[in-house]
């Protein structure tokens, strides 16, 4: 009996660990939607803007190696 008694608590205190202790609100999202997906759109434009930099910096590097063996 003490080995069904101690499974029954066992699987109880494991419903307890998933449940909620707190709040999340501050783990959700701010803003809304629009602003959300503008905000992503900004930040891919940056990255893109960053790749188109640095490859004309290699580009130009390239160019300036070829140009020099010449």
């Amino acid at each position: 009996m003490s080995e069904k008694r101690f499974s029954f608590f066992s699987g109880l205190s494991s419903c307890f660990q998933i449940w909620p202790s707190g709040s999340y609100q501050q783990y959700l999202p701010k803003g809304t939607v629009a602003e959300r997906v503008n905000g992503h759109w900004v930040q891919v434009g940056s990255y893109f803007n960053q790749a188109l930099v640095s490859y004309e910096n290699e580009r130009g590097q390239k160019k300036a190696v070829n140009h020099d063996a010449q």
